[in-house]
């Protein structure tokens, strides 16, 4: 039985790595296959691992700015998370593990890598399934008290609905809160604070979460409920 189970698992995994495709979206939209990105050159990043002794984990792929350009990559998987990592910060669309195809269980057939000196592991998104270039110019930022500092394009908003939509920009809106959640707040925070060309707008976290309120882009982020536009920044406290 065991046999048969190791069998199914990796015939299995074998056909998510053949039938696996991610997109990049830049100045256009590019589905590629994991075949397609073999073509590219591989390029390495090492992790130090502890456990029972230090030893050191080689991921292999292809480094993202291959793929596009912009002040910010963001990258997401396949069940809706998302990570916004600088662009001049070494990050690699892994496909293997020390030689090996990343299976499954290891964020496979394809996850991200980030500089060991950059941010936390938890940047190393898995199941990547879109890679998206964002210019700060037209993008908002959520920080502060959160714990996955994030740079929204208009066409994010659209993570709301499904994957699919962020590719074909469906959708000019999102609710606030889902905007907020993904940025993950901290149990610290209390405040919420839109940051405009007009200057900061102030409000408590919970009289936020308390309404229903619509994040609106139309040329420019906007909560119209709120009489707040232009909004570039949301800085949680």
């Amino acid at each position: 039985m065991k046999k048969v189970l190791l069998l199914l698992f990796l015939v299995l995994g074998c056909i998510q790595q053949e039938s696996w495709t991610f997109y990049v979206i830049d100045e256009r939209i590019t589905e590629y296959t994991l075949d397609e990105i073999n073509a590219f050159e591989l390029k390495e990043i090492y992790e130090t691992v502890i456990e029972k002794e230090v030893k050191k984990v080689k991921w292999e792929g292809v480094i993202a700015r291959e793929f596009g350009s912009g002040d910010i990559i963001n990258f997401i998987s396949e069940d809706g998370y998302m990570v916004s990592i600088p662009y001049d910060v070494d990050v690699i669309l892994a496909y293997k593990k020390d030689g090996n195809t990343l299976h499954a269980k290891e964020g496979g057939p394809l996850k991200i890598a980030v500089d060991p000196y950059y941010g936390c592991k938890c940047n190393w998104l898995k199941y990547l399934k879109i890679v998206e270039f964002v210019d700060s110019e037209d993008s908002l930022s959520v920080y502060g008290e959160v714990v996955n500092m994030l740079t929204f394009s208009p066409r994010d908003l659209n993570l709301y609905y499904g994957l699919d939509d962020i590719v074909n920009n469906a959708y000019s809106e999102a609710p606030l809160t889902f905007i907020l959640d993904k940025a993950l707040c901290k149990q610290s925070a209390t405040t919420v604070v839109f940051i405009t060309k007009e200057g900061r707008y102030s409000y408590s976290l919970s009289e936020i979460r308390g309404k229903n309120l619509v994040l609106v882009y139309e040329n420019g982020f906007h909560i119209y409920a709120l009489g707040i536009t232009d909004i570039k920044g949301i800085k949680i406290e």
